[in-house]
């Protein structure tokens, strides 16, 4: 694959994770975290389709979830610990409700169908 602009970097999780994040556009934009599907897929799933929107105004955010694409390998137990990457800095009102939404529809967190 040809080199696309951007620029890459790793990014320290408070608990000690770390994900490759792909910066493009600029730093005063609205921002949009690009996350992927998964497992087994990288930030390449998006790109290079979505980065016209950094020359519409846009700071896009393409992350590597754990142990994907650029970001450093872990062990394969330690991908349950994704959901927390996308939801722990959400406002802990807003994680309770969605925590209170899904054991009313029978959800449960992490649970096998």
């Amino acid at each position: 694959m040809a080199d696309l602009p951007g620029e890459a970097r790793l990014v320290e999780l408070e608990d000690g994770g770390v994900l490759n994040v792909v910066e493009l556009g600029s730093q005063k934009g609205y921002p949009l975290m690009l996350l992927h599907g998964g497992p087994g897929l990288d930030h390449h799933e998006f790109r290079p389709w979505l980065d016209p929107l950094a020359d519409m105004g846009f700071r896009l955010l393409y992350v590597d979830e754990r142990g994907q694409g650029d970001s450093p390998r872990v062990d394969p137990a330690s991908l349950m610990r994704t959901w927390f990457d996308y939801w722990a800095r959400t406002e802990p009102a807003t994680v309770e409700r969605r925590r209170g939404d899904r054991r009313r529809n029978g959800d449960q967190p992490f649970s096998r169908r």
